[in-house]
């Protein structure tokens, strides 16, 4: 078992009591609330995780210390005037220059970051992401690592589920469908592209089967009798106008229109509670009637996906991809549907796969060198599949895990931002930073160049700011050793921060253009120095050679000031 607060596994005995929170990941159970959680007796209960901060965050906090710095200065300076302490002409050219300085300090440069970013969650929304963490959107667009634990987001085939309601208006378990949905992935004799994407997609296990039927086709069918207590009776997984005469009561799901573009084909997933036999006594396959549906997946398969393709966008995004599943020969399988020919799939197997067993016999010190060197992670537990990510991190890499089983949770806890796909179960989405509201193979490519252009944005305007700070500092330093007045008047601070920095700053800030994506792979202090320094020196060199001339031309600084 896995408790999501603490994010670490568990192993209980039957009749053991648990907390609130906690999800199989391992074997089979059935448990129940005896009461409301009122009082957390668990520590991990208690605990509050704190989430680092991120690397526009710190740039951040280590801008406005600086300019608290200033201030500090500014303050003990006069101070030491209250008190009659002689501070020299240096200390009183500092003073002269206050007002202005303070008058052009970026105090709005904070808020319009803020204001900036709260519109990007907007943004990304908009393209299909729901931010629910702060910090989503920086972690986002950080990313240098994405790791896809269901294939189909990748390739372009996907399965999307719908619970079916019965006649109460009561929806069934969504932990339960998904299951049941993996455990005949991995335990039906009869294999087809559906079945292994089943089992790559949803968490399960491999369960007896006592009876099983097949009737292949594009209206066909699959049932499947168990041999367990706790699955009894007959699953039948086909097409849904095959299924759907057959159930107690009609689906209350649409059926997908066409959009030019994939092929889309609804199954349903129904049980009756009753083993009764697949096949009648001339030995012909027989459809069970009175059936309950349980959920409507919507196989959907984009026929103009390239997965090689987006895979290269990615990496010109600055990103590399890492791919979990099953088997590795259904992940390359899946590849190889979703268009990669047999060079790209021999060069994906040039590059590195491993299988769980594999990973096993590699000291756990050396997983970090084993997940920078291998793209493709076959077979793995919920828990070594956690560990492999956690090794990414601690290497320096920001990563983002994409899931929604129950499987995926230890993943998405040591991500660096976890991502749950539409469906997921209800603690892939309480762990999530971002949800999204497709299945489309390439949204989160949307979503990563869209959050990259946000805080492209944002640095934009750090560098605007930054840039009239310096430039005033660098003129009061130059004033000083040239000993003639300021350029400008205190009052005209005001105007000119306003003019030059707080109206640019709101169009940076919502309409600036996107940026290469190597600025994420460099410090962005270094990228703020790399333009600050060089645009505020010459800012102010441009400024005092205009102010010159005015004294050369009028003869009075005081009249150059205005």
């Amino acid at each position: 078992l896995h408790e999501p607060r603490e994010l670490r596994e568990l192993t209980v005995r039957p009749a053991e009591r648990l907390t609130t929170g906690c999800v199989v990941l391992r074997g089979r159970a059935v448990y129940y609330a005896e009461l409301p959680v009122i009082k957390a007796t668990s520590k991990a209960a208690a605990k509050i995780v704190k989430d680092p901060k991120t690397r526009l965050e710190v740039t951040i906090s280590r801008i406005l210390a600086g300019l608290l710095v200033v201030v500090v200065v500014y303050l003990l300076l006069l101070l030491a005037v209250y008190i009659r302490v002689d501070v020299g002409e240096h200390g009183d050219a500092l003073l002269g220059a206050a007002p202005v300085i303070f008058s052009l300090i970026p105090t709005g440069m904070y808020l319009t970051i803020m204001v900036s970013l709260a519109a990007g969650r907007v943004e990304l929304a908009r393209e299909g992401g729901v931010v629910r963490a702060a910090q989503a959107v920086e972690t986002l667009a950080e990313t240098d690592i994405i790791c896809f634990t269901e294939l189909g987001t990748l390739v372009g085939t996907s399965l999307d589920l719908t619970l079916c309601a019965d006649q109460s208006g009561k929806k069934t378990s969504a932990s339960r469908v998904r299951q049941t949905l993996g455990d005949i992935g991995r335990s039906v004799t009869a294999q087809s592209p559906v079945i292994g994407l089943l089992a790559d997609s949803y968490e399960g296990n491999l369960r007896a089967v006592r009876e099983e039927c097949d009737q292949p086709g594009l209206d066909g069918w699959s049932a499947v009798t168990f041999g367990e207590k706790d699955a009894a009776g007959t699953y039948v997984l086909g097409a849904r106008a095959t299924i759907e005469p057959n159930l107690l009561y009609p689906v209350s799901v649409p059926v997908p229109e066409g959009d030019g573009t994939a092929k889309k084909k609804q199954l349903v997933l129904a049980h009756r509670a009753q083993a009764i036999p697949l096949v009648d006594e001339h030995g012909n396959a027989r459809l069970p009637d009175q059936l309950v549906p349980l959920g409507v997946i919507t196989f959907s398969d984009d026929p103009d996906m390239d997965t090689a393709d987006l895979i290269r966008q990615y990496r010109e995004a600055g990103v590399r991809v890492r791919a979990f599943g099953g088997n590795i020969e259904t992940i390359l399988g899946l590849l190889r549907a979703g268009g990669m020919s047999a060079d790209e799939i021999k060069e994906i197997e040039g590059q590195g796969t491993i299988t769980g067993r594999d990973l096993e016999q590699i000291p756990q010190k050396e997983w970090g060198k084993v997940a920078h060197d291998h793209v493709l992670f076959g077979g793995l537990t919920p828990t070594q599949a956690g560990d492999v990510i956690k090794a990414m991190e601690e290497g320096g890499n920001s990563v983002t895990v994409v899931g929604g089983g129950t499987h995926d949770l230890p993943a998405l806890g040591n991500a660096t931002l976890a991502v749950a796909q539409p469906a997921s179960t209800q603690a892939a989405v309480g762990l999530a930073d971002m949800v999204l509201t497709e299945s489309d193979p390439g949204i989160l490519l949307r979503l990563l160049r869209k959050g990259q252009t946000i805080i492209n944005r944002l640095l934009d305007v750090m560098k605007l700011n930054l840039t009239l700070v310096l430039a005033t500092g660098i003129l009061i330093l130059l004033v000083r050793t040239l000993s003639v007045g300021f350029p400008h008047l205190s009052s005209h601070g005001s105007m000119i921060s306003m003019l030059s920095a707080t109206i640019p700053s709101i169009y940076l800030g919502f309409f600036g253009r996107p940026r290469k994506p190597k600025t994420f792979r460099a410090s962005y202090a270094r990228t703020l120095m790399s333009f600050t320094l060089p645009a505020g020196l010459l800012l102010a060199i441009i400024t005092l050679g205009v102010y010159q001339f005015q004294i050369a031309t009028t003869g009075s600084w005081r009249t150059a000031q205005l």
